[in-house]
């Protein structure tokens, strides 16, 4: 997904914030050693500096994939199955220009408990003596990560060794310890007003944009609420891995593809690049050089769900597999809010969809689900599956027209999908930032290798779409939940609606249409503090329509010469043409309005739903619905938005 969507100010303070300090003050230089074991290699430098040499076994005896110590499934593993000494493996670094330094790792294994032990030791004098600074039962499933500040134990010198150690048991063929993302980050004694750290890096604004930074400020942050993300896998950098307090985040990975929960979550399986993109978004606890946080909600847990390969592409099966997945252990894992930044060609009437029936199991189930409305646009009725679905939040684009402190020059951005669907509903509902959106995402994925000029060469990627969209509405939903943990679904897309602020003209008449802007841009301060309910989903029930009981259709309807309007209502912003201009000429230009009281005190008539009944003007468009069959293995193909250049 790519590029923007037009946005709203609600406020001087909020057109104020985040913009980059003229004299930022001096920040610690960070450097870091680190391995995250990706490659089969003991000599694996992914830090900003490199460790004194390779990994080094005990004895010697094995190579990195085979014997007793070896790197296998993208982690270290060690187990002690001959019987004999136990089995170690240490690596050096050179810290004596550290000031302080900290370790930081996971680890996760099968045991039986209680006799299986590892140590975790420090050496300050080249690996002659050793310090243990913990020592780990293995008990198995799940993963655990751990930290420790190495200057309260050891001295920081020219040679300092780190070793894992088995101090007890592993001895059965089924039982290892396996550690990843082996790091030591240090400070040194030199400043910098150019912070090298991923956690400092560049400003993202869109938090701003939407006024989400307001709410962080209050403590406002996603805390307690789990955002579970299904596309095309987890990126384990540290502002995905840990939340805004520093605690471990991820809650459950679950493979859909291959149909299986990673035993060890946190785990880098995501080779495209999106899923990371999108997931930053909507939580990453990354700072920016103002210190505002990168993610909309950066203290929120998270799933991740890989249901897309490298490619981007998947299929109905997986992504049902991972819905399903996400219901299932809802509960468990307080899972509140599900991003869906993906879509696929609608086949059938949205209730005979079986993707789009799983998805209203979820909503069913209590969850939040945000869809984007996909990069189809500007043309009438191109928004996919599942955004077509009435009950979910869909969501289009605007772009801040690379002046994010200028709100004068946003404008809708043109790859947005629009409505209405073909059973008359109107979308989106609303339209977030979604043009040239800065995340994280590794240099090595799918999209930076296709794209390599909008990638920094670190960790953070530029891209634009409805997907970026959609992650932020994602974010602002746990915000909402955070604040107020007993909004259901349909409280939160109401609140959501009802708060968005509405491009309009100079005379009070809508900028752009319901079909193409929905509400309006989405403000997050305005929905945590939004009292409104009832205004979504009037006349809708998620039950009658999954048994089959009853189906709906929307207000849309279509003149017989084309032009699009809503039963009952009038006004321009009423009426579209269908394409992505006015049909008077108008443009979008300099002097815009945004709106926070247009013609909404009416309850949202536009998004009531009503008995299914035939009659559209558009009704043809249904022909090719008529008669299809979905596969009995459901492989009908799905994708993560299609690229849109910057917009």
């Amino acid at each position: 997904d790519l590029q923007g969507v037009d946005r709203i100010y609600p406020n001087s303070s909020a057109q104020l914030t985040g913009k980059p300090p003229k004299d930022p003050d001096p920040v610690p230089v960070i450097e870091t050693v680190h391995d995250d074991f990706n490659i089969v290699n003991y000599n694996n430098n992914v830090g900003t500096q490199s460790w004194l040499g390779q990994w080094q076994e005990a004895n010697d005896e094995g190579t990195p994939g085979d014997g007793t110590v070896r790197i296998s499934g993208m982690e270290l593993q060690l187990h002690n199955r001959d019987g004999g000494s136990y089995e170690s493996i240490k690596r050096a670094v050179d810290l004596s220009l550290a000031t302080t330094a900290t370790l930081s790792l996971t680890y996760s294994g099968f045991g039986e408990g209680g006799l299986d032990i590892v140590a975790i030791e420090a050496s300050d004098d080249g690996g002659t003596s050793f310090t243990i600074l913990d020592q780990v039962e293995i008990v198995g499933y799940p993963s655990e990560g751990r930290a420790y500040l190495l200057e309260q134990s050891i001295a920081l010198t020219g040679n300092v060794v780190l070793r894992f150690r088995i101090a007890q048991g592993l001895a059965a063929t089924t039982q290892y310890v396996a550690f990843d993302d082996v790091q030591i980050e240090y400070t040194t004694g030199e400043t910098t007003t150019e912070s090298n750290t991923p956690s400092s890096q560049p400003e993202t604004y869109f938090p701003t944009i939407v006024g989400a930074d307001l709410l962080h400020a209050e403590g406002i942050n996603g805390a307690g609420v789990t955002i579970g993300v299904i596309d095309t896998g987890f990126f384990p950098t540290s502002g995905l891995s840990r939340d805004a307090n520093n605690n471990s985040r991820v809650r459950f990975q679950y493979d859909a593809i291959r149909d299986r929960i990673e035993r060890r979550p946190g785990k880098d399986d995501d080779l495209h690049g999106h899923g990371a993109h999108v997931a930053g978004i909507a939580l990453s606890s990354n700072t920016s050089f103002s210190s505002l946080y990168h993610g909309i909600a950066p203290g929120a847990d998270m799933i991740s769900a890989k249901a897309f390969d490298a490619n981007g592409v998947g299929t109905y099966a997986d992504v049902i597999r991972a819905l399903d997945r996400a219901v299932e252990y809802k509960d468990q894992f307080n899972i509140r809010v599900l991003n869906l930044s993906f879509s696929a060609q609608p086949q059938s009437h949205y209730w005979d969809d079986p993707l789009n029936q799983a998805v209203m199991a979820a909503w069913q189930a209590g969850i939040v689900v945000v869809a984007s409305a996909g990069n189809g646009g500007p043309d009438a009725m191109s928004v996919g599956v599942p955004g077509n679905l009435p009950y979910v939040i869909t969501v289009g684009a605007m772009t801040d027209n690379l002046t994010p402190a200028d709100p004068g020059d946003d404008y809708l951005a043109s790859f947005s999908a629009a409505g209405p669907t073909y059973e008359g509903f109107v979308k989106p509902e609303m339209v977030a930032p979604g043009g040239h959106i800065i995340s994280v995402m590794d240099r090595s994925d799918t999209l930076p290798t296709l794209y390599p000029e909008f990638h920094d060469g670190n960790i953070f990627f530029t891209m634009s779409g409805t997907s970026q969209a959609a992650a932020v509405v994602s974010g602002i939903a746990a915000l909402m939940l955070q604040a107020d943990p007993y909004l259901t679904p349909d409280d939160v897309k109401c609140r959501l609606m009802a708060s968005a602020w509405p491009a309009v003209n100079p005379d009070g008449s809508l900028a752009y249409s319901v079909f193409q802007q929905g509400a309006g841009v989405v403000n997050a301060y305005d929905a945590v503090y939004a009292t409104a309910t009832g205004c979504a989903n009037r006349g809708l029930d998620v039950g009658l329509d999954l048994d089959g009981t009853h189906h709906y259709r929307g207000r849309a309807n279509q003149w017989s010469d084309g032009n699009y309007y809503l039963d009952g209502m009038e006004g321009d912003g009423y009426t579209w043409t269908g394409g992505f201009l006015w049909s008077d000429g108008f443009l979008w230009s300099d002097g815009f309005l945004w709106s926070d009281g247009f013609l909404w005190s009416d309850g949202f008539l536009w998004s009531d739903g009503f008995l299914w009944s035939e009659g559209f003007l558009w009704s043809d468009s249904f022909a090719e619905f008529e008669g299809f069959l979905w596969s009995e293995a459901l492989t009908e193909a799905t994708a993560v938005n299609v690229w849109v250049e910057q917009e």
